[in-house]
């Protein structure tokens, strides 16, 4: 499929061109004849030549630029309407969009001209902004309320601690605040992450990274803090041109979330081996599982899907695990089955 369907440049060119073309025939004509009749049926002499040459020159100018001028208003429509738009969304109107006219021969065409995809590439641009808008105005409301949760917690604590309880409630009240000031902390440092990849800043896929071993490692961290459970690992030596400090958040985040919603007693299996010019890891666990439902949305900003287990975590695990991996040119799918457990597939070209 071609992309326009005549060039901008074009357009203007043949118009004009046209445009001159007729109005100079018409004009000579004209005044040809005109003299013609006028000096009774002779046209002599080198001033007389002159005259005319000039006459004709000056009227094809004139009716040449009023045409021009009026016939290019049909061209200034869609750039007036794109000005608009612009202007629209340049003072923070994002769901202004630039009127795009359709034409019935264009099926073989990508745009109409030059002027046709800048129409289409500014809606796309506020369609994105407006979808940022957005997402920012969620996230504001939603680390106010994640904040205001523990926050609350230890402040009623503190109060109580301050109000003279027994010696075994104060430290389990303090025990209390503690917690909160660490589900506080986990918040504002994955924050700072999402912060940091959303920001744009161009990532080093430059460092040879071994998968498994940094799986191992990851595996061997959390233990202390989930205790000895039961792994099952079937890991081939894989090495990747990646980012070190990116894949190792990966793992650790998916690994973690197979360990919190999982039971003790529960088998966690892990494995890794390339395909087809991929690094393909899965991550499965024998969980609570997740319903298919809730499947489109685990990687949305804040959303825990199981109301239960809200105080492990903040809901960011998997948004910055997906944001990571679109930064890696990696691919993360999961599969899911409530009561059964959860299987996390992630795809990193080698």
């Amino acid at each position: 499929m071609k992309k326009y369907l005549i060039s901008l440049k074009s357009f203007i060119a043949f118009y004009s061109s046209l445009a001159f073309g007729v109005i100079n025939f018409i004009v000579c004509f004209a005044v040809c004849m005109l003299f013609y009749i006028g000096i009774g049926g002779k046209i002599g002499g080198f001033w007389d030549g002159v005259a005319l040459c000039a006459i004709i020159c000056l009227i094809t100018m004139a009716l040449n630029f009023t045409l021009l001028y009026f016939g290019l208003k049909i061209l200034f429509r869609p750039i007036k309407r794109l000005l608009g738009a612009i202007t629209a969304i340049a003072n923070g109107d994002f769901e202004a969009r630039a009127e795009r006219k359709l034409h019935g021969h264009r099926t073989d065409y990508v745009y109409m001209h030059e002027l046709d995809e800048l129409v289409v590439n500014v809606n796309k641009m506020a369609q994105k902004l407006q979808k940022h808008e957005q997402l920012q105005k969620e996230f504001v409301s939603n680390v106010s309320h994640e904040m205001k949760t523990p926050i609350s917690s230890i402040a009623a604590l503190s109060e109580m601690i301050e109000g003279g309880v027994s010696e075994e409630r104060a430290v389990r009240y303090a025990a209390s605040i503690g917690a909160e000031a660490n589900r506080l902390s986990k918040l504002c440092t994955d924050m700072l992450k999402l912060t940091r990849l959303d920001s744009g800043a161009a990532v080093r896929l430059d460092e040879t990274v071994r998968i498994d071993e940094q799986i191992r490692q990851c595996i061997i961290s959390l233990s202390q803090s989930y205790g000895e459970r039961e792994f099952e690992l079937n890991l081939s030596p894989l090495s990747v041109r990646s980012n070190a400090g990116l894949l190792n958040q990966i793992w650790r985040n998916l690994i973690e979330n197979a360990l919190k919603y999982s039971q003790p007693s529960g088998k966690i299996f892990v494995r890794c081996c390339a395909c087809d010019s991929f690094a393909q890891v899965s991550i499965k666990d024998e969980g609570i599982g997740i319903s298919c439902e809730k499947l489109d949305k685990i990687f949305d900003r804040f959303y825990q899907c199981e109301e239960s287990h809200k105080e492990l975590g903040s809901g960011l695990g998997l948004s910055i695990v997906r944001t990571a991996l679109d930064l890696l040119g990696g691919q993360i799918k999961y599969e899911s089955e409530p009561g059964v457990g959860t299987e996390a597939r992630v795809k990193i070209p080698l």
